[in-house]
């Protein structure tokens, strides 16, 4: 068994070695070693021929649909093959052997942390005739017990997704269609809880990297789907690895959200897109005279294709890009607040009105004494006499309940976001350097700025509500993926982050691991 490898000059071994060390060199004095994980996928079989028997010595050639980039091996004497450490995505494999008809297998879709086994059955017949196979991608996994779920790229793009809660849409909400993902009662993906663990007890991985805050000791679900939102537009797959996953994946009490960003491929791309959500689309709230106002919009662009540089995109170096740029905005809500205030009775002193659901008198209690309140033989009745001037001011502030109830009695006239972020700018970009046929080098940069959210529902006078702070959330990674051999691949992993609301709490961190197959 051997793989085919392209030799270099001595002049590309300088300069690949060149910026391996000085990479190294400016991660090592900036950064702290940690562990990643690997997400790549792997595509194993057999070769045979009509009969069977094993073909040795056949040429395989896999290739990436999206980037054309090329591995190629030589099936062993027992005729297998294996392709270790490949990236999430589609791709094509032609099996070649003098004395056989050439076979091509179309559309091998790879997901993340996928064991997939294609058995390559060869025709006898001259080399030049071909024959094709599509759709014939074996699901079992082959090589491990792992438990596991994804929404792939095409589902990413097809299934919608909520334009709402104070942010741009989520694809990690997607995660609780998935089996053994439970929400509880509440249907929010933020309550996920992952074969039978606890909420918050997941992990989530970016690219082989967690999403641990390191400021707020949060992860998993918490963060990709609360704090930094990753639309369709920027990622490619989500997968959750439920239970009997590899020993490379920890820091979790349960299962594992894995999420592989998008890049750019071997021709120009781009899209522009809107979703909105406005009054117009809603139903009156119960109880309000007309439909609260709401106004939603969720719209960006992006684009992505190779690096026209020179020497980025050649035949042994080959460079691509992918950006998008995602704006949220929320004025109003779907629906009104329904408060509870100091009914008009009450702003007298009087609280004949509080009474339980048998409809008898709930007591109020002279501090002082410890006795009910009684005002000239009246209980529940607070004499003017004992009323405090600063809570007189304070009811003074206070707006008119919209009914005669004690409780539930004060409608806003307003929608009031419920959310912490009513307006946010989400920029990612990624670049991904394939040099050779073993070195995968990739950087990517998600940035998030946030308005503060100043809505409330009581007047600013005398209301609690606490404003959000402004939000100022950057994160930077920088992977590299070496393949030593068909059994181990070495994973670098650089990133440095800055936590959420203006506290700029820095991070930094290598990930390196060692993954044998």
């Amino acid at each position: 068994m051997e793989v085919v490898v392209i030799r270099n000059t001595a002049g590309s071994k300088f300069k690949y070695f060149s910026v391996v060390f000085s990479f190294l060199f400016f991660a090592l004095t900036v950064s702290s070693p940690a562990w990643g994980q690997s997400t790549n996928a792997t595509l194993t079989g057999t070769v045979t021929d009509p009969s069977g028997a094993a073909v040795a010595g056949a040429e395989l050639t896999l290739t990436n649909s999206a980037t054309k980039l090329s591995l190629n091996f030589v099936s062993g004497e027992n005729g297998e093959y294996s392709f270790r450490s490949l990236d999430p995505g589609t791709y094509e494999m032609k099996v070649a052997k003098e004395g056989f008809v050439t076979y091509i297998q179309k559309d091998i879709i790879l997901t993340i942390n996928a064991s997939v086994r294609i058995d390559a059955a060869m025709k006898m017949g001259q080399q030049t005739q071909t024959v094709e196979v599509i759709g014939d991608t074996s699901l079992i996994n082959y090589d491990n017990g792992t438990v596991q779920g994804g929404i792939e790229p095409e589902t990413l793009k097809s299934l919608p997704l909520a334009v709402s809660n104070g942010a741009q849409r989520s694809s990690a909400g997607l995660a609780a269609l998935l089996p053994g993902v439970t929400t509880g009662s509440s249907g929010e993906a933020f309550n996920s809880r992952i074969n039978g663990g606890v909420q918050t007890g997941d992990e989530a991985l970016l690219d082989g990297a967690t999403m641990s805050e390191g400021f707020m000791n949060q992860s998993g679900m918490v963060s990709i789907q609360g704090d930094f939102q990753f639309s369709p537009d920027m990622i490619s797959e989500l997968k959750v690895l439920a239970s009997s996953y590899e020993a490379q994946y920890g820091s979790t009490t349960s299962g594992q959200i894995v999420v592989v960003s998008k890049s750019g491929g071997n021709s120009f791309h781009g899209a522009a897109y809107e979703y909105l959500r406005n009054s117009g689309f809603n139903a009156k709230q119960w109880g309000s005279p007309k439909r609260s106002p709401d106004q939603e919009n969720d719209y960006g662009a992006n684009i992505g294709g190779p690096v026209k540089l020179p020497g980025f995109h050649g035949n042994r170096n080959k460079a691509f890009f992918y950006f998008n740029w995602e704006h949220y905005k929320q004025n109003g809500g779907a629906s009104q607040p329904k408060l509870s205030i100091p009914s008009a009775l009450e702003r007298t002193g009087n609280f004949t009105d509080w009474k339980d659901n048998n409809g008898n008198l709930i007591p109020i209690y002279d501090p002082r004494t410890g006795q009910q309140f009684s005002c000239n033989g009246v209980l529940n009745v607070i004499c003017p006499g004992l009323e405090d001037p600063i809570a007189k001011a304070w009811m003074a502030q206070l707006p008119i309940p919209t009914n005669s109830n004690a409780t539930n009695n004060y409608l806003v006239p307003h929608a009031v976001p419920s959310t912490l972020l009513t307006g946010t700018n989400v920029y990612f970009w990624r670049v991904d350097d394939n040099w050779r046929n073993n070195d995968h080098f990739y950087y990517t940069y998600y940035r998030q700025y946030a308005i503060a959210n100043v809505a409330s529902s009581l007047p600013n006078t005398i209301s609690s509500s606490t404003p959000t702070d402004l939000q100022n959330a950057p994160i930077q990674r920088f992977n590299w993926e070496h393949i030593f051999s068909t059994v181990m691949t070495r994973l670098l992993f650089l990133e440095r982050g800055l936590a959420i609301a203006r506290r700029y709490r820095r991070r930094r961190c290598i990930r390196v691991a060692t993954v044998r197959h």
